[in-house]
Parts: structure tokens; C-alpha cells; sequence
């Protein structure tokens, strides 16, 4: 023993080679050494990177404020905390690049500490390391302000009918729509103004029942994927109860864009020459204060008969979300060797984490997010089946007729007395 060596060593040689002199000074010798592995101990404690105990290394931290999370261990919970030191401390004030940091250095020191290679397909390391674009899917991506969709479907809509779209982005927004056939169906001309703007789209033709009529925000328009582009109208400004001239109703224009807040929307139908429906729409561009007749609601001097809805119509448009932050990793693949691995648990909370330290360094009003984008491989198609031909339809007759009429009613096709009103 190393300690009862060196009390020995001070005594004359007669007595230091003793063996009973030896045998007493191993009792102290032996309680000097246990002395010094508990000044060990607490010299180890007082060490981030050394400490043995979660609790110590807690109590270190908390100089930082910055307490372990409870799905975290010790070798976790320390490079959490030196990551956000690096962000912190090492760059100044927190902002794109020092968000970054924290994600290099966490992911870095966690692979060291949990020994799971590979943790994600590519783990950033450097700023070059880092793509903008939200459609990179091999690279750690950075995103501002980043785009997302939005979709609100008012429902089913009566002519005459106005409902709110609310663009929370940063940006006018291009919307488009899709107007789907109701029962009460077909739509004819319909016509969707926004108040807001004053822009307004018009469809020269029906939406039949069971039928999706798609405009999209890049101008196009497609009915049960037919191209319909060149029946379908812009209008720059509308003036309700003020009808447009035909050169203002343009095949091309302005894409139909929703302004920042709140949009006030106007769903109507409108006669144009050469479109049917008759029997639906308006032949005059009506006011704002013209309704569906409705007991309580309506005015009498202002109220048309009521009809049914023929379309229920959805609004898609994407918007840039204020003050947002999203991080998308790549983590497509994982080297593991069996489901117990422990890497599979590393990865279910290496997300949590991430979005915990972002969302500490981040300031005040910032909605920062963790995206561990899994491996897809996609291979769109425009092609589609939607229906078999040719389709006939027959109209049955009455019970006890030996023949079936043919179906609808066609000059100097159909005769008189087996044709149907069309």
C-alpha cells in the first residue's frame, strides 16, 4: 500500500522493516487512501466533461441554467449543454449561423457519445454544409420564413354566397381553387371575386355532378384532368353591380393572389354569351346587397329565389409563415443490427432535442421546428384513369313498356315519341 510505504519510510531502519511496525501503519495508510479517492471524487465532480454523475454534471450546468431534460443521460445531457454553450458563448448573438452550430456540435458529440454511426445520412459538420432549399432532400437544410400549405374549404356554396380566407404570410399569396359537382349540380359560369383585391376568376362553362374543376394558381385550369384553360377567364378589378366589358375578362392575366390578413370573398354567377345555364345564373353583375331569398336574413326588394348549392369549393394557396425556423436533416437511413439496438432509441430523441435547444436559443416569437425527414422515393404521374367508354345511358320507362326510349331528345335524331326532354 502506497500510503503505509511512505509512513514506514519515516521511521529509523531498525523499526521500517519491521513486520509489526508495517502491519500498524497499514490501518492509517489505508484511510489516507481512502481519503484521497474521495478528494478524487470531488475533484472529478467539479469537471463538466469528467463528472461521473448526471446530478454533478447538472449541478455544473446550472451556472448556465441549463437543467437536464428527463429523456436524457449523462452523455446526452453533455453535448446538449456544450452545444449550446458553442452557440451561445462562442458567437456572439444567437442567429442563423450560431443555430446552426448547436446542430453540428450536437450531433457530432452525441454520435461520440453514444457510439452509433451514422446516426443520419448526413450530418452537417460546417456552414457550407447547409442547403436553403426546402426541396434539397440529401443535405441538413435551413429554413426561414419557410413556405407552407394551407387548404380551407368554406363548403358547399349558393350562388350569392361570400365567406373569409385569412393569408397569415408574409407575401400576396397566388391561390387556386377547386370546385367540386354537388348533386344539386351541374354549376354553370361560376365566378369567384375577390373583394379584397377586386380580382376575379370566371369559368366559361358547367361543372357537372361528380366532377372537380381545378384552377390553379398558375393560371391553368383542368376539369377531371382536361385542360380547360382557354374557358376560363381573369378579371383585374370588378366593381359589384357594375358589369365588366368583354376585353377586361382576359384568357391570361395576373395570377389571383390573396393580400396579407383577412380576404373577403364572393361566390356568384354570371350570364355570358355563349355558356349555358340558363335557368342559374345572373343576368346582370349583382350588388353586395343582393341574397338568396331567406325568412329573417333577406330583404324583400333584395332577394332572389333560393337554390341549392351545385359546387362545394376549396382554396389552396401556400404562404411564407412569419417568424418561423424549420431544420430539416436528412435521416433516411441508420446503421443498426437489430431492433434492441440502442441506436433506435438515440434517434427518437435526437429530434426532441434538437427542437428543445432551438427553441431556448431562438428569441421571443420564433417557432423553431425539427424535421427528421425519412428516405422517399417518389415518381409522379399525370396519366390517370377516370372513367371506361363509350358510356351509354338509358332513361327506364314505365312498368309494362315493351321497348326503351331512346335516351334524351335530338332534332332530327331521336323521334317524337321515344325521345326524352333533354
Amino acid at each position: 500500500m502506497a500510503h503505509a510505504d511512505r509512513i514506514t519510510a519515516r521511521l529509523p531502519v531498525l523499526y521500517a522493516d519491521g513486520e509489526l511496525v508495517r502491519t500498524f501503519a497499514a490501518h492509517p495508510g489505508l484511510a489516507c487512501e481512502i481519503v484521497d479517492e474521495d478528494v478524487l471524487e470531488i475533484r472529478r465532480a467539479h469537471f463538466f466533461d469528467a463528472a461521473l454523475e448526471l446530478t454533478e454534471a447538472a449541478g455544473l450546468a446550472a451556472l448556465l441554467d441549463l437543467a437536464p431534460e428527463p429523456w436524457q443521460d449523462l452523455g446526452a445531457y453533455r453535448s446538449w449543454v456544450h452545444a449550446l454553450r458553442e452557440a451561445t458563448l462562442d458567437h456572439g448573438a444567437v442567429g442563423v449561423r450560431a443555430l446552426q452550430v448547436f446542430v453540428e456540435e450536437y450531433l457530432a458529440r452525441l454520435t461520440l457519445a453514444t457510439g452509433v454511426p451514422g446516426l443520419f445520412t448526413a450530418i452537417p459538420g460546417r456552414e457550407s454544409d447547409w442547403s436553403h432549399d426546402p426541396e434539397t432532400t440529401d443535405r441538413a437544410v435551413f429554413t426561414e420564413n419557410p413556405p407552407r400549405e394551407v387548404t380551407v374549404t368554406p363548403g358547399p356554396l349558393a350562388p350569392l354566397s361570400r365567406f373569409t380566407l385569412r393569408n397569415d404570410g408574409l407575401d400576396p399569396a397566388p391561390a387556386g381553387f377547386v370546385l367540386t359537382g354537388l348533386p344539386a349540380g351541374p354549376e354553370y359560369v361560376p365566378v369567384v371575386v375577390n373583394l379584397t383585391t377586386g380580382a376575379a376568376l370566371v369559368y366559361l362553362d358547367a361543372v357537372p355532378t361528380g366532377q372537380r374543376l381545378r384552377l390553379t394558381a398558375d393560371g391553368r385550369a383542368r376539369l377531371d384532368g382536361r385542360d380547360v384553360t382557354e374557358r376560363l377567364r381573369h378579371i383585374e378589378r370588378v366593381q359589384p353591380g357594375e358589369p365588366w366589358s368583354p376585353a377586361e375578362a382576359s384568357p391570361t392575366g395576373a395570377p389571383f393572389t390573396l393580400a396579407r390578413g383577412v380576404n373577403d370573398l364572393w361566390f356568384l354567377t354570371v350570364a355570358h354569351h355563349d355558356s349555358p345555364g340558363l335557368d342559374r345564373v345572373l343576368l346582370a353583375l349583382a350588388d353586395l346587397d343582393l341574397t338568396q331569398g331567406a325568412y329573417d336574413i333577406a330583404r324583400l326588394d333584395h332577394a332572389l329565389f333560393a337554390q341549392d348549392p351545385a359546387v362545394t369549393v376549396s382554396a389552396v394557396w401556400r404562404e411564407n409563415a412569419p417568424a418561423t425556423v424549420r431544420v430539416t436533416l436528412p435521416a433516411g437511413t441508420l446503421l443498426t443490427r437489430h431492433a434492441a439496438d440502442p441506436g433506435l432509441a438515440v434517434r427518437e430523441q435526437t429530434g426532441t432535442a434538437l427542437a428543445a435547444g432551438l427553441a431556448r436559443l431562438s428569441v421571443a416569437g420564433v417557432d423553431t421546428s425539427v424535421d427528421l425527414a425519412p428516405f422517399r422515393e417518389t415518381q409522379p404521374q399525370r396519366a390517370h384513369l377516370t372513367g371506361r367508354g363509350p358510356i351509354v345511358i338509358r332513361e327506364g320507362g314505365p312498368t309494362g313498356a315493351d321497348t326503351l326510349p331512346e335516351a334524351g331528345g335530338v332534332f332530327d335524331v331521336t323521334p317524337f315519341e321515344d325521345s326524352t326532354f333533354r
